[in-house]
């Protein structure tokens, strides 16, 4: 059985943190990822108790990203900039309580420098080495996230399976998006099967296999039925994350709709 997990967005005018977490826990989530509002973060420890009063703490932190990140740059001064920030951010989740950290591997196609895709690969290859040389000595395990399409590196889950798989290490994992899948790929169900040896965490939301909608299970086209039977089969340390950033009364009415029972039967949770 997996461990059903939420985002929890901090530093967001609209979100209020703390009566979401504790709606997020009645539906069934036992943990949280931090997301912060770069512009308005939190201090650390404020971040930590508010999550564990609402009686779900901390696990990871999604780990920062914009065009000046980039893990899969062939120009060496920017690749290092990455990996000082993210050893930086494996420190964050210490702090807040977690051992997790999600990287993009490449910022959007407009925010990077061009390189060819073999060149890139490469580069996020010998970044995910170095990663999992820090994991070690930190204790956090770094987790490559597939990406949408207007990456220039990162959208091919596949991809960065078959790294995790040949590096084999416990502190380089992969986070695995559905939302992404379902728009990078034909089947995003089996591209899940592909993965589901080296993936740690999933990030889940759903669309209309065109737009990253963030769309609660269900509002769109992927076939929960099916990914429910692949899930079920991961390891039971496995977190499925809702990558959902709705209104208090929007949960408050999955809540009233007993959604956690759905839920649970997609999620193998």
């Amino acid at each position: 059985m997996a461990r059903l997990a939420t985002i929890a967005p901090f530093g967001f005018k609209n979100l209020h943190t703390s009566a979401l977490l504790q709606r997020y826990g009645t539906l069934g989530c036992r943990t949280c990822q931090f997301y912060r509002n770069e512009v308005d973060p939190p201090a650390p420890a404020d971040a930590r108790r508010i999550a564990e009063d609402a009686g779900v703490p901390i696990d990871s932190v999604h780990g920062r990203f914009g065009p000046e990140l980039d893990p899969s740059s062939p120009d060496e001064a920017v690749r290092q900039v990455a990996v000082a920030v993210y050893r930086a951010e494996g420190e964050l989740a210490l702090e807040l309580g977690g051992s997790m950290v999600v990287v993009h591997p490449s910022p959007r196609q407009e925010q990077s420098r061009p390189a060819s895709e073999s060149d890139r690969a490469e580069t996020l290859r010998r970044t995910m080495i170095e990663m999992a040389d820090l994991g070690h000595i930190q204790g956090v395990t770094y987790l490559f996230e597939n990406l949408t399409p207007d990456h220039p590196c990162g959208e091919d889950p596949q991809l960065i399976a078959r790294f995790v798989r040949e590096i084999d290490d416990p502190h380089v994992r992969m986070c695995f998006d559905t939302g992404h899948a379902h728009i990078t790929c034909p089947d995003v169900v089996a591209a899940l099967e592909d993965c589901r040896d080296v993936v740690a965490y999933m990030h889940i939301s759903d669309n209309d296999g065109r737009a990253d909608a963030h769309a609660v299970p269900g509002a769109g086209t992927i076939e929960w039925d099916r990914i429910a039977e692949t899930i079920g089969s991961m390891p039971a340390e496995t977190v499925t994350m809702l990558e959902l950033f709705e209104s208090e009364t929007t949960v408050d009415g999955w809540i009233a709709e007993d959604y956690a029972v759905q839920l649970c039967r997609w999620l193998a949770v």
